[in-house]
């Protein structure tokens, strides 16, 4: 998400606008500062055209749930402390979740008297809700207090999909309020590559091998143990593997169920850098997006762009309503599957080894939808435009 707040507010800046950015220290996956930012001490930055500011908090970036609400609830005040110091915006724009910065936002915006935009990236708490985080009746009726006075107090919402804006909706937020804005993805960052590239070579990944690739977070929203799974099926068929790559709450699960059950057809590794993104995404044969039962028009995985954009088929295990599901329908890029059929998805992986003529098909169909719908000198072009509108003090456009 770091990266699409960085690209937006790029994309502002090209446009003639002053831009800050209020934002912590970065310390993602370890969860303590990188050299040479401090806990403690605030700093401003020139980045491009961007002024970033960034506040001290305690980040927790995968820690128990208590730590984590300990890590929004300190960048919510530190935003409250340090946001006032800067100078009036003419409008705010904000990531959610979580939600506690939303909160910060909205405090801010009245301190400033400006609108600001909420940009709906999960719906929460429904997901905490849903995966069984989120128990406390008190604690939920608070926290659907506070999601109705963040949707009351914003100027306009975001929403990433059709289903999401409908989920948002039957919340009591008027339809002329809510647009619609996807995520998007530098297509000239991730480009197709040849599956036989360094970082392939760096694993000991055998050409012959036909690599199921699942990158990204490895969540409670995710249940990526469906992969194992999956993968147990195929344990006979030598020539299939599944290449699991990232972090989160349950990546040392998954490695350790992996381990357990003594599947050789099966690879973990934590998440590479940036820089090397298009060389994993090349890798795969066939890319892989799971989402819990009930999730998918909660949350939108944005490594499927990611999976489009190297030109790479996809096998969805989500709900066939959702705004994934209907991304990979359109694109005509691969399979969907209801979440759990592990025997559908195994089925799926031999038949595409099987047919690697569909398989690049379809590959090509998803580069394509990319470049004509989701690439971002498409879609930033028009979030800048709704910021701005909004920033008149006009409607924002569906």
């Amino acid at each position: 998400m770091a990266f699409l707040v960085q690209e937006l507010a790029d994309a502002t800046a090209a446009r003639g606008h002053e831009v800050h950015v209020l934002t912590g220290y970065p310390n993602w996956p370890v969860g303590k500062p990188m050299a040479p930012y401090s806990a403690w001490r605030p700093v401003s930055e020139r980045m491009g055209g961007v002024t970033v500011h960034r506040i001290p908090f305690l980040a927790s970036p995968n820690g128990p749930l208590w730590r984590r609400m300990l890590d929004f609830k300190s960048f919510e005040l530190s935003v409250r402390i340090f946001g006032r110091s800067l100078e009036r915006p003419d409008v705010i724009h904000v990531h959610v979740p979580p939600n506690e910065d939303a909160l910060a936002t909205a405090a801010l915006a009245e301190y400033f008297a400006c609108p600001f935009v909420l940009h709906v990236q999960d719906v929460q708490p429904d997901g905490a809700i849903k995966i069984g985080s989120l128990k406390s009746q008190l604690a939920i009726a608070i926290l659907r207090r506070q999601e109705t006075s963040v949707y009351e107090r914003a100027a306009h919402v975001l929403a990433l999909g059709v289903e999401m804006r409908t989920r948002i909706l039957r919340k009591g937020v008027a339809a002329t309020k809510v647009s619609l804005l996807p995520n998007w993805i530098n297509a000239q960052a991730i480009v197709p590559m040849d599956r036989m590239n360094p970082l392939r070579a760096e694993w000991g990944i055998p050409e012959d091998r036909f690599v199921a690739l699942y990158a990204g977070t490895f969540g409670r929203v995710h249940g990526t143990s469906q992969l194992i799974d999956a993968a147990e099926q195929l344990r006979m068929d030598t020539k299939l593997m599944f290449l699991l790559v990232g972090q989160g709450h349950d990546f040392e699960h998954i490695q350790r169920l992996a381990e357990s059950r003594g599947l050789r057809n099966v690879m973990v590794r934590e998440f590479v850098p940036r820089a090397r993104l298009a060389e994993l995404q090349a890798i795969a044969d066939v890319s892989l997006v799971t989402l819990r039962s009930g999730l998918g028009n909660i949350s939108v995985p944005s490594k499927v762009l990611g999976y489009m954009a190297a030109g790479r088929p996809v096998i969805g295990l989500l709900d066939s309503s959702s705004d994934t599901a209907a991304l990979l329908r359109n694109a005509k890029c691969g399979v969907v599957l209801e979440p759990g059929d592990v025997v559908g998805l195994a089925r799926e992986v031999r038949a595409l080894a099987a047919n690697p003529s569909l398989a690049r098909e379809w590959g090509q169909r998803a580069r394509k939808h990319v470049l004509d719908q989701l690439d971002a000198q498409v879609v930033l072009g028009r979030g800048v435009e709704m910021l701005e509108t909004v920033a008149r003090g006009q409607a924002a456009f569906q």
